[in-house]
């Protein structure tokens, strides 16, 4: 696991929305381990468990502070399953909003991770900088197993999840799995 998300986060080169992708892909995932079920309920209580307080201290200019029901329906719903930052009629129905999540990378310099962010067709969004938010994962990720070594309910999901639900390997890592 900590294998490929090392891949993601020195990933060169443009490829920008395949990382965020990937990353989407791997907060679900690591949200999945973490309960050990799927599902909108699980993966926004990971967000509000696992990530920096910033992310749902994080205001809209509506007023609301629902960054985590964003990314479910956003990155989880929208770019994982219909590779649009848009989400799908139930998520709309749910809470979830057109382009309240943007990506940029620090080099395009629009902003720093986690501003609100209006411009265009873009009215009302949380400014997603690459780099800082992969960082974000990272942190997570090692919270997370950290955690697992002294809380015996909590790897036993992961160990659980992961043996039922392997994760995408190539064949070099597939014998240290």
């Amino acid at each position: 696991m900590r294998g490929a998300l090392r891949e993601l986060v020195t990933l060169e080169g443009g490829l920008i929305a395949w990382r965020f992708l990937c990353a989407a892909s791997f907060l679900d995932y690591l949200s999945c381990m973490t309960s050990g079920k799927g599902g909108a309920n699980a993966y926004k209580s990971f967000i509000t468990t696992w990530f920096p307080a910033k992310y749902g201290a994080f205001t809209y200019r509506n007023g609301k502070k629902d960054l985590p029901i964003q990314m479910y329906h956003v990155l989880r719903c929208g770019l994982v399953h219909s590779f649009s930052l848009v989400p799908d009629s139930r998520g709309v129905v749910a809470g979830g909003r057109k382009r309240s999540i943007v990506f940029a990378t620090r080099g395009d310099r629009l902003g720093v991770h986690l501003a609100g962010y209006s411009k265009g067709s873009v009215v009302d969004a949380a400014l997603f900088v690459l780099e800082d938010f992969l960082e974000d994962v990272w942190a997570v990720n090692n919270k997370l197993f950290k955690q697992a070594e002294t809380d015996r309910a909590l790897a036993a999901r992961i160990m659980k999840w992961s043996r039922n639900h392997p994760p995408i390997l190539h064949l070099s890592l597939a014998g240290k799995y």
